[in-house]
């Protein structure tokens, strides 16, 4: 819609309907764009979004995986106090004192409410002289009701309905068998809620320049600039969590975490059939706490730290330095050259300084050799040579 000679309107509107309950739906946006002079412009916009449960949410499916819930009723000593080679409690069975099922099933048809959110961003837009641009943008994005899975219902698992004769402690460090007043645990059963809450902030900056030199070439220089300011969880019975710059959240990304800063430079050059790009890559470091998940505090019994080292060094703890896992940094170079319209050659060097990840503990990815595969795969791979031919018929 254009308003004025310096001014544009975007909107849009739409309508969705849904069954099982959830009904309709109505979202839209409305973004303008001033341009006051040629070297200047300003942007935002404001949308609202929609998420209606999925068939695996609000439907007939489900999943189950193991947990490290024991069974208290058979096991009331917990795992630590049964484990193999300990005495035991005498007539506890083996079986009832490990990791038991949780199958997370669908809630029942209707009972979720769709996922809804608001994002609003606001920028603007510099070009001072011809050939070099950059933007700058805030952005604020908030989702409420998400669909998560809910707590197990722990009191009522569902149990075989036959006790069957099994290996049981006898209270001597050895097993026998023994047949236990109730079956064992099937499962404990937990279904999809509308629970969480989320809002992010940040900005994203972005900057070019290709500079002609006539019979000498090209030349490109780009930065790209990500920061996130804020990213805050909000749990019922937790509350409110900062997870800008931790290792949150484990519920939902996988313990991947989520550094604030996130930053790529590229140079690059051509001239005639010869081209060369040089790339490199930012990662920020970030903290092993997780505020989401009850990890407030590197040392402690509940610390981030704790059972990750040899207890007989480092009792159940482990020194500051690992609490924080490094920055990262990258340098990619790329060169290629054309000796006619079919036939071009290209050669590749990723992580040419052959950079090694920086240690991280408690991410989920890097098991036994403890890096972050999510942030810092290419420090894992190493450095990385790739060459060869390319002709187009």
């Amino acid at each position: 819609l254009p308003v004025l000679k310096s001014l544009e309107l975007d909107a849009d509107a739409r309508l969705d309907h849904f069954d099982a309950g959830v009904g309709n739906a109505g979202t839209g946006g409305l973004k303008f764009k001033w341009t006051p002079t040629n070297a200047f412009a300003f942007r935002g916009s404001y949308s609202t979004g929609f998420r209606a449960p999925n068939p695996a949410e609000d439907g007939l499916a489900g999943q189950s995986y193991v947990t490290g819930h024991y069974d208290h009723t058979l096991c009331p000593g917990g795992p630590t106090g049964n484990a193999a080679g300990t005495s035991g409690v005498a007539g506890a069975p083996v079986a009832a004192c490990g990791s038991q099922l949780i199958f997370n099933g669908a809630a029942p048809a209707g009972s979720l409410s769709p996922e809804k959110s608001t994002s609003a961003t606001l920028g603007a837009i510099l070009e001072p002289v011809k050939g070099w641009s950059s933007t700058l943008d805030l952005y604020q994005i908030k989702v409420k009701d998400q669909i998560i899975a809910g707590p197990a219902d722990f009191k009522n698992p569902s149990r075989a309905t036959t006790p069957l004769a099994q290996p049981c402690y006898d209270g001597n460090g050895g097993t026998y068998t023994c047949t236990p007043a109730l079956g064992n645990i099937n499962y404990y059963s937990a279904h999809y809620i509308n629970a969480n809450s989320t809002e992010v902030k940040g900005l994203e900056f972005e900057s070019h320049y290709k500079f002609k030199m006539g019979e000498y070439g090209n030349l490109r220089a780009a930065i790209d600039y990500s920061h996130t300011m804020s990213y805050i969880l909000t749990q019922p019975g937790v509350g409110e969590a900062q997870l800008a710059g931790s290792h949150g959240p484990v519920i939902i990304g996988g313990d991947t975490a989520n550094p604030k800063d996130r930053i790529q430079v590229t140079l690059g050059y051509e001239k005639d059939a010869v081209s060369v790009t040089t790339t490199a890559n930012y990662v920020s470091g970030y903290s092993l706490l997780d505020p989401s998940y009850g990890l407030t505090a590197c040392h402690g019994p509940d610390g981030a730290l704790v059972n990750t080292f040899n207890p007989s060094s480092f009792p159940n703890d482990g020194p500051d330095n690992y609490c924080h896992v490094g920055s990262f940094t990258t340098v990619n170079f790329v060169v290629g050259y054309k000796f006619s319209k079919q036939l071009n050659f290209h050669f590749a060097m990723d992580n040419a300084f052959n950079r090694q990840p920086p240690a991280d503990l408690t991410t989920y990815g890097g098991t036994v050799y403890q890096y972050n595969p999510s942030l810092h795969q290419s420090g894992a791979i190493g450095r990385l040579l790739n060459a060869g031919l390319t002709y187009s018929f």
